[in-house]
């Protein structure tokens, strides 16, 4: 049997309480408190959001599929929120929004030849959009052949930043690209249901040798709300002079910068 003895007191074995000895209980006890308070610190800092927030309105799926391309936002709603980017399919599928840094670069056809005007005032019946007011640039080189190369790119540079990859990522580059497509919606009332029929209505645009920006949203987890099903990628872009934007169907680069949104 245990000795009852174990379960008492013993007070004449028990250190004698001076004040050193009551001064160190206290030092440990305010240690303890430093540490839990720390590491409730740090579980708050996990738990808080990226400094950037992804939207969306619509679903890729519905346009392409069911044929849903009415309006259903006005780009001119966002027009006074700073450092805005965004890109989507104008109403109608009959052309292309891209925004950089609040600055609204509208693809259309015309004439048989692109057209770009710089006006909020179109609706889009998917849009998806962010606000970064600060951009920080991947020291790696960004060397691509393909929207592939991008997606592992953009996955493996933002995971090493620390970017919350259970959200969309929003991510921009910049350089001189080798070779470019692009392509601009131009339904104009003709049918668009269907992968097929969506393809038919696209005008591609093959580019070569010049400087582009690009921005575009990553995510693993919105194959058919805002990146095609199968991709993780959406993309749009603009030439620096202005003249073609559009959809971003593929791209080589062998010295471009890719751009994340910066935590600090």
């Amino acid at each position: 049997m245990r000795s009852s003895v174990s379960f008492f007191w013993n007070a004449r074995a028990a250190p004698r309480l001076t004040p050193e000895l009551f001064g160190s209980f206290i030092l440990a006890a305010m240690r303890i408190s430093i540490v839990r308070t720390m590491t409730l610190s740090a579980g708050v800092a996990l738990a808080v959001s990226m400094p950037y927030e992804v939207k969306w309105a619509g679903e890729m799926r519905k346009v392409m599929m069911m044929g849903e391309d009415q309006g259903i936002l006005s780009l001119d709603s966002l027009k006074d929120q700073p450092h805005l980017y965004a890109l989507g399919p104008v109403e109608g599928l009959n052309g292309e929004i891209t925004v950089l840094d609040s600055r609204p670069f509208i693809a259309t056809i015309r004439n048989g030849k692109p057209y770009v005007e710089q006006t909020f005032r179109v609706r889009a019946p998917l849009l998806v959009w962010v606000q970064v007011a600060k951009w920080t640039p991947v020291a790696k080189p960004l060397r691509v052949s393909s929207l592939d190369d991008l997606d592992q790119f953009v996955a493996e540079s933002a995971r090493s930043a620390g970017l919350d990859m259970s959200k969309p990522v929003p991510f921009r580059v910049t350089g001189f690209i080798q070779a470019f497509q692009l392509h601009i919606v131009n339904r104009q009332g003709r049918d668009a249901k269907g992968h097929a029929a969506h393809d038919a209505i696209e005008v591609k645009i093959p580019l070569e040798h010049l400087d582009a920006e690009l921005i575009g949203f990553w995510s693993r987890y919105h194959g058919g709300i805002f990146t095609h099903t199968g991709s993780n990628l959406h993309v749009h872009g603009r030439t620096l002079d202005n003249q073609v934007s559009g959809h971003v169907d593929n791209l080589k680069m062998e010295n471009g910068k890719l751009w994340l949104p910066a935590l600090h």
